[in-house]
């Protein structure tokens, strides 16, 4: 039984370590990239949305959130 708690601290740990880590990496990314993972992964919002709600075409909201995801994956790499 301690055993199955052991591990489920140690997950609880990690999860709350690559928040950390997510945090600090969202917020080296651009305003316009930040605003576009809000929108994208917090408010659960259609790109289409995105792109209206930021006055932008879809095609440039796509552009923004490959850049902005391959950015994180970078810097969370990097923390790691």
């Amino acid at each position: 039984m301690q055993e199955g708690f052991a591990q489920q601290v140690d997950a609880r740990l990690g999860d709350e370590q690559l928040a950390t880590a997510m945090a600090a990496a969202i917020a080296q990314l651009t305003p316009e990239q930040q605003q576009v993972i809000a929108l994208r992964f917090y408010a659960d919002l259609k790109l289409a949305e995105i792109a209206f709600v930021m006055d932008k075409s879809t095609e440039a909201i796509k552009m923004l959130q490959c850049r902005a995801l391959m950015r994180l994956r970078e810097l969370v790499g990097q923390s790691g």
